[in-house]
């Protein structure tokens, strides 16, 4: 069944990337993914600002130690010679570290600090093929086992600094390179949270460090794309993490997002008519309410309207209202309303951003919602005016 997709704007991202000593390194390799052409990451750990007086040994480190990165020119070397050159530069952080002689001051803060200088490092190897193609203008490089052992190694399993977001950060998106092989070909979004949760799942031993990582990507997953079609990945966390706080972390996110379970309450819109008179959802109580979401420019959301009116047309008299909510962008505003007063129904302009979108989980028009009279829903994701499973419902329903 043909869906018009939301449409997202591509952002450019700079070719130099500043990460700061404490800072989580999330969204790098979200940003690489998004198209970085043949612009570069260099990560850095750098210090931490000012700190109150007098200063532990430890906040004169945050404050005067920085983590160096690497030139443009090392993505031309070859895999050997740039996997060394990152270790050296980790053995050289590491040196450093050990020579401020913190353990009997906090020994937590060194353990920390050794996991970030390793996985800002392994953040470095995992550059190393997009970085290399772009540098030398060369498509269809592979990794070998020479970078691939050298990310492996770098994966240190240590339950106790699960806590770092630079770690979970480097430990996902290197499960997510070794499931691939750096090769990412999936179409589907979920794709990417299940090649990392099942290569976590095969591969690490460390059963708190197991848990985490599969954790980690189907939260995040949740949180943008929302739980349509999960089954999946809810199969693979409930039988691979079973820490009652993630557990709950989780099944908070998943009922969070499950705004549109039948019987939940309806998202409110606030809209427009084609006069700019204010329309809301409530207006209708009382009566069973049709949605549709649509624009102007989605083909398959204009091939719905003539059915759309039949149906207006078969339930005149009835307990049922039709509403139609425009999601186009400000700018076709006019277009929208030329097309609205020649059709039947509710006409209402809505825009692209409004949160009852993003509470209903919409990622692809057109959508049809079902409300009954108490504004509760009936089907957040109801058949289409062209199927006949629609009239079969509402026949039921007003009968």
């Amino acid at each position: 069944m043909t869906k018009c997709l939301k449409q997202k704007s591509n952002k450019v991202f700079s070719s130099f990337q500043r990460v700061v000593h404490s800072t989580p390194l999330q969204g790098v390799f979200a940003r690489m993914r998004e198209g970085l052409g043949v612009g570069l990451l260099f990560l850095f750990a750098t210090s931490a600002v000012a700190q109150t007086s007098p200063q532990s040994r430890v906040e004169r480190y945050k404050q005067t130690i920085t983590l160096t990165g690497l030139e443009n020119e090392d993505y031309l070397l070859g895999e050997g010679a740039y996997v060394q050159k990152v270790q050296q530069k980790e053995a050289a952080a590491q040196k450093i570290l050990k020579a401020w002689k913190l353990e009997k001051e906090d020994a937590d803060f060194v353990r920390d600090e050794q996991t970030r200088i390793r996985s800002s490092y392994g953040n470095l190897l995992l550059m190393y093929p997009v970085g290399h193609q772009g540098m030398t203008q060369t498509v269809g490089y592979m990794p070998t086992d020479t970078l691939l052992h050298a990310i492996r190694e770098a994966m240190v399993e240590d339950g106790r600094v699960c806590h770092l977001p630079q770690y979970m950060e480097f430990m996902t998106e290197a499960c997510y390179q070794l499931a691939t092989n750096f090769q990412h070909h999936q179409s589907k979004p979920i794709n990417r949270p299940l090649s990392i949760m099942a290569w976590a799942a095969d591969s690490i031993e460390n059963d708190t460090v197991r848990q985490y990582v599969i954790h980690q990507p189907a939260i995040q997953y949740i949180q943008y794309y929302g739980i349509r079609d999960i089954e999946e990945l809810r199969n693979l966390y409930y039988t691979y993490v079973t820490d009652d706080s993630l557990v709950a972390a989780f099944e908070k996110v998943v009922y969070m997002k499950d705004l549109s379970a039948p019987g939940k309450p309806c998202p409110r819109f606030i809209a427009q008519d084609t006069d700019k008179k204010i329309h809301k959802l409530d207006d209708f109580l009382g009566q069973y309410v049709y949605i549709d979401i649509w624009a102007t420019w989605c083909n398959p959301c204009r091939q719905e309207i003539p059915h759309l009116e039949k149906l207006i047309e078969r339930y005149k008299g009835k307990n049922i209202a039709f509403v139609s909510l425009s999601t186009d962008a400000s700018k076709d505003k006019e277009k929208w309303r030329a097309m609205a007063v020649k059709m039947t129904g509710n006409q209402y302009w809505m825009g692209p951003e409004h949160d009852f979108l993003r509470e209903l989980d919409v990622n692809g028009i057109p959508r049809f919602v079902l409300v009954d009279p108490e504004g509760k829903l009936v089907n957040a994701d109801m058949t289409r005016p062209s199927q006949t499973e629609t009239i079969t419902t509402l026949d039921e329903l007003l009968k």
